[in-house]
């Protein structure tokens, strides 16, 4: 043998080894393979633009489920797609997924962006599983996407019950143009209606309008004696209407969808503000609690558990019957994780699920 043909067969040795023992992960990253099984993934989520911070609660959770599964030889390669919280880049997404054969789709993770997923992954075997959504905020049915949020209709109870021992009568409503601040003003209104209020203000925002048109409707709330602000909508949303209720001494009030929890836990709003802030919550599993903290330094965000959890039940989904009928298999699992019991409905939401309201500030 030549000393080039030498040289070429020692080369083909080595990058064997090499593929031997690492597998590429998602953008750039590599992981351990220890002779275990492999399951390739893929994460269409908002790193960047609005939606950054819900999009990193999710990969946090994922990643965490990613490294606890390694320890069980269960390699998951997660293939992650920036959407930019454009849903022109969700469908370029999918697109991309398509290309690269990736059955198992994490994401998107709001409405709008999931209403343009569903709109193209027909014709492939992509299941969807969006840890942040519900069916009530798509536009559309499909048996391609489950969701691993408790329903929004089911925080009605917990919301009429603080009205009532909160005695609110007059609250002003304020949400989002979105179908998630819509089927959040359906269940304010009803929460008021069941409490024996009556609603002074009703008001939905176009999304990314909110320094125009917020501080204007504080005042008018606080005009026509509004004794709470309701709001389901984005992060800088909370953002301005706490300033705005700060600069005007009010001291009613403040109830946020959960998402709130990002713009406190981020640093974006104060636990030390005047201002009483109370949102939803469903009380995270100290176990998980303790997890997070220790990998990422900081309390979990409210999608965490939950894209943990779907991220474990499909590996064990995988492991057993492959990617196909993934939400058949899923309820046959019938898997229990930190965020709750994952059996989807016809319209792929998890059965059940309760929600509390907690208080925020100090």
């Amino acid at each position: 043998m030549n000393n080039k043909k030498l040289v070429i067969a020692l080369m083909a040795i080595v990058v064997i080894g090499i593929s031997g023992t690492y597998f590429l992960k998602g953008s750039n990253t590599t992981t351990e393979n220890e002779a275990g099984e492999v399951i390739n993934i893929g994460a269409i989520l908002s790193l960047t633009s609005y939606g950054a911070s819900d999009g990193e609660s999710i990969k946090n959770g994922l990643e965490l489920a990613r490294k606890d599964l390694i320890k069980k030889d269960i390699i998951v390669n997660i293939d992650y797609f920036d959407d930019g919280t454009d849903p022109k880049q969700v469908v370029s997404g999918v697109q991309y997924m398509k290309s690269k054969n990736i059955d198992i789709v994490f994401g998107p993770i709001w409405s709008y962006l999931g209403d343009a997923a569903l709109a193209v992954v027909g014709g492939s075997n992509i299941t969807l599983l969006a840890p942040s959504l519900t069916s009530e905020v798509v536009q559309q049915d499909s048996s391609q996407i489950v969701f691993g949020q408790a329903k929004n209709a089911e925080k009605l109870p917990a919301t009429t019950a603080w009205m009532q021992e909160n005695n609110i009568k007059k609250p002003a409503i304020i949400v989002n143009q979105i179908a998630w601040g819509s089927v959040h003003a359906t269940m304010f209104t009803e929460a008021v209606k069941n409490a024996g209020g009556v609603g002074v203000l009703n008001e939905e925002i176009g999304f990314g309008k909110e320094k125009e048109t917020l501080p204007a409707l504080i005042v008018k709330a606080k005009s026509l004696g509004a004794d709470a602000i309701l709001w389901a909508g984005s992060n800088d949303g909370e953002v301005i209407i706490v300033s705005e209720m700060q600069k005007l001494g009010m001291k009613v009030p403040l109830f946020a969808d959960e998402g709130v929890m990002t713009a406190f836990n981020s640093g974006l709003i104060s636990r030390d503000i005047t201002v009483p802030v109370y949102t939803w919550n469903k009380a995270m599993h100290p176990e998980f609690v303790a997890k997070f903290k220790a990998e990422y330094n900081k309390e979990p965000d409210h999608y965490a558990d939950a894209a943990y959890d779907m991220v474990i039940a499909a590996a064990k989904t995988v492991s057993k019957n492959g990617t196909g009928n993934l939400k058949t298999n899923l309820n046959s699992l019938n898997y229990t994780g930190y965020a709750g019991t994952y059996q989807f409905d016809e319209k792929g939401d998890i059965k059940g699920g309760e929600w509390r309201v907690v208080k925020v500030t100090k």
